[in-house]
């Protein structure tokens, strides 16, 4: 029996949705490569920008397994180029909220190109500005998943912007976006049943809270988030362990010892 050009691009995508799960990032791309065409032969938009977007994602994530610099470079400047072909067939389909968040992902691949601070410093303040103004127009279309995602990504690039920021009032500024933000993305995806988006806002949002937290804030400001970082480290915990993979544990192995060292740190303070 001769399987339809329909029945074969679906196959193919869930097996690429099972790679990107896996972290399986090389026979990802393979897979979307293999998609493209029968997409295209389709004239299916939608899952054309679906794809790309997805080669971008997989093409940064196997460039960060890079082991030299040409390579990653190679890996990450193909991430831009599909993140930018995504842009391009999202504005087709008139979103340009989707647009703005391809536009904003491209511009985030450029950011681990570029090697100048200050074009760095640019390039991520314009990645949270796109991002934001995509939130907004989702809000319009209610696409909860977009709109979860979009904060995923804010969280991200709040992280770089932190890291380059020049004084204490950018610095504050970011950390306080991030938390606005990630505390928004971890609701809407424990409400979406995202485990792996989850994992990762949860890891991050506890980065800022329990990492950052302590040396930009004063320490009665700090230990204010005694509680909350006890309950998100309880709730990276249990969703690691239903999760399973070895990725999921890492994260959590890693924020644990944060948690417990700032929680400690915490009821010291708060005993004095």
């Amino acid at each position: 029996m001769q399987v339809s050009g329909a029945s074969s691009a679906d196959q193919t995508l869930r097996l690429a949705h099972d790679r990107v799960a896996n972290r399986e990032w090389k026979q990802a791309c393979d897979l979307c490569h293999d998609l493209i065409p029968l997409l295209a032969q389709e004239e299916n938009t939608p899952k054309l920008a679906v794809v790309t977007d997805m080669l971008g994602r997989c093409y940064i994530k196997h460039g960060f397994e890079s082991k030299t610099r040409p390579e990653f470079k190679e890996r990450v400047w193909k991430a831009k180029e599909h993140y930018e072909q995504a842009k391009m067939f999202y504005e087709k389909l008139g979103s340009g909220a989707l647009a703005r968040r391809e536009d904003a992902r491209a511009k985030f691949a450029e950011f681990w190109l570029e090697e100048d601070s200050d074009k760095r410093r640019e390039i991520v303040e314009a990645c949270l500005a796109l991002s934001s103004e995509a939130v907004l127009l989702l809000g319009h279309e209610d696409d909860v998943e977009s709109i979860a995602q979009a904060h995923k990504d804010i969280l991200v690039y709040a992280a770089e912007a932190l890291r380059l920021a020049r004084d204490w009032n950018s610095a504050i500024g970011h950390f306080e976006t991030a938390v606005r933000v990630g505390r928004k993305a971890i609701e809407e995806f424990k409400a979406l049943g995202k485990d792996g988006d989850l994992i990762e806002v949860l890891h991050l949002t506890l980065w800022f809270l329990a990492v950052k937290a302590e040396s930009l804030l004063e320490p009665a400001k700090f230990q204010a988030f005694k509680e909350e970082i006890a309950l998100l480290g309880v709730d990276l915990r249990e969703a690691s362990e239903r999760a399973g993979t070895e990725y999921a544990l890492c994260l959590w192995s890693e924020a644990s010892g944060d948690v417990a060292f700032d929680l400690e740190t915490l009821s010291g303070v708060s005993g004095r």
